[in-house]
């Protein structure tokens, strides 16, 4: 009888311990994963709304100090038709260990998806064919429109005159 109740405990230890490694699994499988043709999806834009896509890495100078002037152009721009899409290009194995506490401490609010493609030869050219694979790059879509920004922005200001130049926000 002993041994029966210590064989229960030891069973119902183990379900439980399962289940909390499955939540651990369920929490870590939450950050959004994409692939290229899910993305060319999301970038058909209809109506008068415009999208502003970035693609960038926590690893990436350029792409980390860019972030506060496309986080203040969304949360400045909130009343108009425009949304912001990051795109990460980190590296899998880093994503709980560095992108999740980066967004959260950085109080990224944009919506952050992960590419989930390790050849770049292979979906860098379904997003944009002059895209030689630098980042970070920006790109802006509206229904009839797509412009290729391959370049840094500076400053809120230089971000906020390059997309007011090529679109018009509603």
């Amino acid at each position: 009888m002993k041994n029966y109740f210590v064989q229960s405990i030891f069973i119902l230890a183990v379900i439980f311990l399962s289940s909390n490694f499955l939540k651990a699994q369920e929490t870590t499988q939450a950050t959004p994963f994409i692939t290229a043709d899910e993305l060319s999806k999301r970038l058909i834009i209809s109506g008068d709304s415009v999208l502003l896509v970035n693609f960038w890495a926590t690893w990436c100078k350029p792409c980390v100090a860019e972030l506060p002037f496309i986080e203040q152009f969304a949360k400045v721009n909130a009343d108009k038709k425009i949304k912001v899409l990051l795109v990460s290009l980190d590296f899998k194995n880093t994503i709980d260990t560095r992108l999740k506490s980066f967004i959260q401490n950085k109080g990224i609010k944009s919506e952050v998806v992960v590419i989930d493609q390790t050849n770049a030869d292979t979906w860098m050219p379904k997003i944009e064919k002059r895209w030689g694979g630098a980042i970070p790059i920006s790109l802006l879509y509206t229904k009839d429109k797509k412009v290729f920004g391959n370049r840094e922005f500076e400053s809120f200001e230089d971000l906020n005159t390059w997309i007011n130049t090529e679109v018009t926000l509603k």
